[in-house]
């Protein structure tokens, strides 16, 4: 079993400002008091607050019970990303709408009509421009995925 360590510290008034010190505790049951203490494993001294903050943060992480995935902001930011949202809620009302039995279907065909209208419909209320960029937009959105599944 691990033990448990906490970041501990202690604040002295020295000539009107206060310091504040750090070490690494780790707590105790003391047979003889019959109180918790705390033993000091490892003094740091005085430190920034920002630096006692991820220390604090980095024991909570170290004291969990379950497995925590530590990581940072350039790991979660995506380099590219794909509008959803907007498009999948169109594409739900063209569906809703039934606006592709309009449109005949054509087995010799490897995009069906109904699907470029559809796709064209939806560039067109969502961001206005011409047929040629509506490629480009196209491939920027979810609805390459969502098209061929329906």
């Amino acid at each position: 079993m691990k033990t448990l360590q906490l970041l501990s510290h202690s604040k002295r008034n020295e000539k009107g400002k206060i310091y504040t010190y750090y070490s690494i505790a780790e707590p105790y049951w003391d047979k003889k008091t019959k109180k918790n203490e705390k033993r000091i494993v490892l003094y740091l001294g005085s430190l920034p607050d920002e630096t006692a903050e991820q220390l604090r943060r980095f024991l909570k992480l170290m004291n969990a019970k379950k497995d925590i995935i530590v990581t940072n902001a350039e790991d979660i930011i995506f380099g590219e990303h794909w509008r959803y949202l907007d498009t999948a809620f169109l594409n739900h009302l063209w569906g809703q709408w039934g606006l592709s039995k309009i449109f005949p279907y054509s087995e010799n065909k490897d995009v069906q009509t109904s699907d470029i209208a559809k796709i064209l419909s939806i560039y067109r209320c969502l961001d206005t421009g011409s047929y040629l960029s509506a490629v480009g937009w196209f491939k920027k959105t979810a609805l390459n995925i969502r098209v061929v599944a329906n």
